[in-house]
């Protein structure tokens, strides 16, 4: 029997993508057709966008518009998208940036494939073994010397066309997660990472933080404006350097919403920031458009395709771009948005082996419902099917009650998008109990933050259950709330795939708020915040397939299952509820305070009191 030990001590990890246009365009020039870059063998062409996660935008010398997706490179010609995710030698499918280089050459960086160049002819890679800093590329950039810069989950890469040079903390770097690349009018490249800004003169880096008396954190957005100001952006605001002091811009200077995952400058000069979070009460997300005096808003009101705008592109014609996570791409002319998406979403490609679900019903659907006082609660459909539950005899850091056999859902179920939150739980049972509130024991460690969507914790199983049988009680409709069973909750948490997480096999708490000082499948440490966070603030760099967020780390969650080590060696194979008596109950997930090792889908774990990294989320079952 495992036991949960949490540590009450002391960030978004949101999208990335500022987005550029080609500079050698004329103004008026319109979007051309042209001979694709590969042979499309195995490229696919539609007349609509997939409704794919779009990571980053550009627009090629010849005005087509390229999308790094989750499904693999797309190329829109003006009439046709067409998907390149099947090409010889291209990296990973799971594409986080690209970029044309001067020479033409076409740059794809992914997620634990490194980055591929394709010069026309064929395809070079770039992973660890050619000396990149590390597989997971987030940004390409160009500097004016022609150097290919790569922003990795360990440190930065430079490649002078002949041999890769690496900049981790060792060198000087704040911080080893490097999210976007810009350059100033002096040559100085500037880096946004996960612990704030820092430039580097050719010689040495310094720490933007020394300079203006102030830390930064999860800088996600980069660039340099018509005037040779530096805009950067994250889970604190806008900021705008000139050079002597910081200009900070949020909400209550005008900006739609402090967490800023992209930015681009049009011709005009104003600046666009893109905004991908949405809360559990479906508010937030958007783009903000500063002109220099104020901000203009644009939501799914004014026709945005999504709230989730992960990444921004303005291209030749003047048109404003606008990636997203869940409606594909958006063009706005300056009056009016055209939506470019298919109806039907299709599932991320799997990675790993296939989990062999019978079914696959149309994901991401949801449900909504009132709490009272504003504040909502949404759901998630999730499909029926059969998976593997469990680990393999070989993944690193298994239990033995991890055994691994078949199960089937036999009916699709909904389950909270979220953790139950603090502003949730209060609305419902009406106090906060969580230690990382205002009140809380942790007040000092969430001072001055709003943590309404923090996940409540400090709640035992009963306390959990309670909560449920008030949501039944209230519910107008007559339907059933209560904790997901131990076997639903492994099913939806893989997502239909059969990785340790539901990204992949590496987590060193840039993926998921845990403790990242002991990474799991990878050598790379990464942050350890030391308390929760604001839920969703995960899933803009690595999202669920099916829509759920928090699965992994922030807090454990309670399952209505008894716990029971050897239960499933001779479970039912269809709807497994566990044991029918027990001392504890189980929880799944891991917490802030949870090394990666107790994050994995498959880990089962119990505890015997309230504790800051124990929460829950609801189930609605549909009959």
């Amino acid at each position: 029997m495992r036991f949960h030990h949490a540590v009450i001590a002391l960030s978004l990890i949101a999208a990335l993508a500022a987005c550029t246009t080609a500079q050698d365009q004329s103004p008026d020039a319109k979007p051309a057709n042209r001979d694709p870059y590969f042979t499309p063998t195995a490229a696919k062409s539609t007349s609509t966008m997939p409704q794919v996660i779009i990571r980053n935008i550009r627009v090629d010398r010849a005005g087509n518009i390229w999308f790094a997706t989750f499904a693999g490179p797309i190329r829109y010609d003006g009439k046709d998208f067409t998907n390149f995710a099947e090409e010889v030698g291209l990296a990973k499918t799971r594409i986080f940036s690209l970029l044309e280089d001067r020479s033409g050459a076409l740059w794809f960086g992914s997620i634990t494939g490194g980055a591929s160049r394709y010069d026309g002819k064929s395809f070079t890679k770039f992973t660890e073994k050619e000396g990149l800093g590390n597989n997971d590329v987030m940004w390409i950039f160009e500097d004016r010397d022609a150097n290919i810069w790569f922003g990795t989950g360990n440190g930065a890469s430079r490649y002078d066309g002949k041999s890769m040079t690496n900049f981790t903390t060792k060198e000087g770097l704040v911080h080893n997660s490097v999210y976007t690349i810009a350059q100033d009018a002096s040559g100085r490249i500037w880096f946004g990472t996960q612990g704030g800004v820092c430039s580097f003169d050719g010689k040495s880096f310094s720490n933007l933080a020394d300079q203006v008396g102030r830390s930064f954190v999860n800088v996600r957005a980069m660039v340099v404006d018509r005037s040779g100001n530096l805009w950067f952006g994250g889970q604190e605001g806008a900021f705008r350097y000139d050079g002597k002091a910081v200009a900070t811009f949020t909400s209550k200077e005008g900006l739609l919403d402090d967490f800023v995952g992209s930015m681009i400058v049009d011709r005009a000069g104003n600046v666009w920031l893109g905004h991908p979070r949405r809360f559990p009460d479906g508010s937030g997300g958007g783009a903000s458009r500063f002109d220099g005096k104020s901000f203009k808003h644009f939501t799914q009101k004014d026709g945005l395709g999504s709230k989730t705008v992960y990444c921004m592109l303005e291209d030749q014609a003047g048109n404003i771009w606008f990636g997203s996570a869940d409606a594909g791409a958006c063009r706005f002319d300056g009056k009016t948005f055209t939506n470019f998406s298919a109806t039907a979403p299709p599932q991320l490609p799997a990675q790993g082996k296939s989990p062999g679900t019978t079914k696959t019903a149309k994901v991401g659907k949801e449900v909504t419902i009132e709490l009272g006082n504003g504040v909502k609660m949404e759901f998630v459909r999730i499909p029926k099917g059969t998976f593997k539950m469990g680990s393999p005899a070989g993944e690193k850091g298994r239990q033995d009650e991890e055994f691994q056999h078949e199960v089937e859902i036999s009916k699709d179920f909904y389950l909270s998008k979220f953790p139950v939150t603090q502003e949730q739980y209060e609305a419902i049972i009406g106090k906060n109990p969580s230690w990382f509130s205002a009140d809380g024991g942790g007040k000092n460690e969430v001072q001055g933050m709003d943590t309404g969507h923090f996940p409540v914790e400090m709640v035992f199983w009963d306390d959990s259950k309670s909560f449920c049988d008030k949501l039944t009680q209230r519910d107008p409709q007559g339907r059933k709330f209560a904790l997901p069973t131990e076997a639903e909750w492994e099913y939806a948490c893989g997502g239909g795939k059969m990785t340790v997480f539901h990204w992949g096999d590496e987590c060193n708490g840039t993926q998921a708020n845990s403790d990242g000082e002991n990474p799991y499948g990878t050598q790379a440490k990464g942050p350890f915040i030391g308390r929760a966070t604001s839920v969703g603030s995960y899933e803009h760099d690595h999202p669920h397939p099916w829509g759920l967020c928090d699965m992994h780390g922030n807090v454990d969650q309670w399952c209505a299952d008894w716990y029971g080590k050897d239960y499933y060696k001779e479970s039912i194979r269809t709807d497994p509820t566990g044991p029918t008596s027990g001392e504890n109950r189980v929880m799944r997930g891991g917490s802030w305070g949870t090394q990666p090792v107790g994050c994995r889908s498959a880990n089962r774990r119990t505890f015997v009191s309230r504790n800051a990294g124990i929460g829950f989320r609801v189930c609605l079952r549909l009959d």
